[in-house]
C-alpha cells in the first residue's frame, strides 16, 4: 500500500483530500504546524504529525518532511498551499524515495505574483482585463484619470479576495491612490472590473499535459462577492478550459492548478481574474462529479500509467455548508430541498465541510474557533491587566 503524506492538515480542504485518497485505498497521513489539526479527527487520515512552520523557518520545515518521510516510509508528499513553493524551492534535500508532482519554484513564484501572471498570461495568448500598476498610475495622472471603471485595485499577494478595494469611478479611484502609502502602492495592481459570471477551471498536468479538467460556476460567496466560493455547480465553458490550457502547457505546468475567469455575457469571452498553482477550496465540486484530482495526482507522481479522467456526473451542485448558511441560508435551503428539472432542483450532492460518514470535524471546526478566540481574549484582558 502506497503511503501518502498530506500537508496543510488544519484545512477542511486537506480533509476533501483525504477522504478522496482513502477511498482509493490509500494509507493517509497527515501534517501541520500545530497538534490536533482539524484532519486530526477526520476518520480518513491514519496518522497525524508536526513540522516547522513554513513561512517562519523553511530549513525546519524540510528537515521534518524529511524524516516525517522517512520513518514512515511516504511514497508520496501531497503539498496543498502555500508550503508547495517552499517545497519547490528545497526538492533536491527531500530525497529521490518522496515523489512529487510539483510545479518549478519559477513558475510558482510567477503564479503566486497576480500582476506578473497577467502578464505571462499575455505572452500565452490568455485575454486578461485592462490593469495597470498602482505605482505607475500614481506617477502618469492622466492615465490614473483614462482608467476604465469600476475597478477593483489588487494586492498582488493574496487570496480570497482579502485587501481588495472596489472604485466606482474615476474620483474614486484617485482618492484611494492618493491616500496609500507609497510602500503600499508597490504592492498594488488595478484592475477594470468587468460584469459576468465567475467561471472556475480546475487542471491537473504533468508536464504541460492536461491529464484532468473540470469547470464550475460560483453562484454565492462569502464573505462578500470577492470571498470564497460557498456554492458552485457545474457549467460547460470550452473557451475558458482550452485559454487555461494553453497558459499550463507555455509554462510546462506540473501539479494541480485552478483559474478564475469572468465570462463576458454579450460574447462568451473568457478573461483570467486569478490562478491558484496549488489546491483550490471547492475541490469537493470534482470529487462529488467523479473527477479524483488527488488519487490522479498521486498516480502519476509514483509514475503510473493513467488515462485522461472525464467526470461521471453533470448538473451536480456543491457547497461548504457552514459558511453558505451565514451568507445565504435562503438560496442553500432552496438548492438542499428542490424539486424538479435545472440545477437548482438537483440538490446539493457533497460539502466541503459535512461529511456523514465522517462528521466530527464538523463539529470540531467551530468549537475549536470559539476556544481559540476566548483564549484571545483571555491573554488579551490579562496582558491590560498586567
Amino acid at each position: 500500500m502506497n503511503v501518502v503524506l498530506v500537508l496543510a492538515a488544519d484545512t477542511m480542504l486537506a480533509r476533501v483530500i483525504c477522504r478522496a485518497l482513502h477511498s482509493r485505498g490509500f494509507e493517509v497521513l497527515v501534517a501541520a504546524t500545530a497538534e490536533w489539526p482539524i484532519c486530526a479527527y477526520s476518520r480518513y487520515a491514519r496518522r497525524t504529525f508536526v513540522h516547522a512552520d513554513p513561512t517562519l523557518d523553511e530549513d525546519g520545515f524540510i528537515d521534518d518532511l524529511r524524516r516525517i518521510c522517512e520513518e514512515n516510509r511516504v511514497s508520496v508528499l501531497l503539498p496543498v498551499l502555500g508550503e508547495a513553493a517552499v517545497i519547490a524551492r528545497h526538492r533536491h534535500r527531500l530525497g529521490s524515495d518522496v515523489r512529487l508532482l510539483l510545479g518549478d519554484a519559477d513558475t510558482l513564484a510567477i503564479f503566486a505574483d497576480k500582476y506578473r501572471t497577467y502578464g505571462v498570461a499575455r505572452e500565452a495568448g490568455v485575454l486578461v482585463p485592462e490593469y495597470r500598476a498602482v505605482a505607475d498610475l500614481a506617477g502618469d495622472p492622466a492615465a490614473l484619470a483614462a482608467f476604465p471603471c469600476p475597478c477593483l485595485a489588487k494586492p498582488v499577494w493574496g487570496w480570497g479576495g482579502y485587501g481588495m478595494y472596489e472604485c466606482a469611478d474615476a474620483r474614486a479611484l484617485a482618492a484611494l491612490v492618493a491616500d496609500m502609502p507609497e510602500t503600499t502602492r508597490e504592492g498594488y495592481f488595478v484592475q477594470r472590473r468587468m460584469a459576468g459570471d465567475v467561471v472556475c477551471v480546475a487542471m491537473l498536468c504533468d508536464a504541460g499535459r492536461v491529464h484532468a479538467s473540470d469547470t464550475f460556476r460560483i453562484v454565492t460567496s462569502y464573505p462578500g462577492r470577492h470571498g470564497q466560493s460557498t456554492v458552485r455547480e457545474t457549467v460547460r465553458c470550452d473557451a475558458a478550459v482550452e485559454s487555461l490550457r494553453g497558459l499550463l502547457e507555455h509554462v510546462r505546468w506540473s501539479g494541480p492548478c485552478q483559474a478564475d475567469f469572468i465570462v463576458d455575457p454579450a460574447t462568451g469571452t473568457p478573461y483570467l481574474i486569478d490562478i491558484n498553482a496549488r489546491y483550490w477550496n471547492s475541490l469537493i465540486q470534482s470529487t462529488a462529479r467523479g473527477i479524483d484530482f488527488p488519487s490522479l495526482h498521486c498516480m502519476l507522481a509514483l509514475g503510473e500509467e493513467c488515462a485522461d479522467v472525464e467526470p461521471t456526473a453533470a448538473g451536480v451542485t456543491t457547497a461548504w455548508l457552514s459558511r453558505a448558511l451565514r451568507g445565504d441560508p435562503a438560496l442553500v435551503l432552496r438548492r438542499m430541498f428542490a424539486r424538479g428539472g435545472g440545477l437548482a432542483g438537483r440538490g446539493i450532492a457533497a460539502c466541503d465541510d459535512w461529511d456523514v460518514h465522517d462528521p466530527l470535524p464538523f463539529f470540531v471546526w467551530p468549537v475549536r474557533n470559539v476556544l481559540r478566540n476566548i483564549m484571545v481574549r483571555l491573554a488579551a484582558w490579562r496582558g491590560n491587566a498586567a
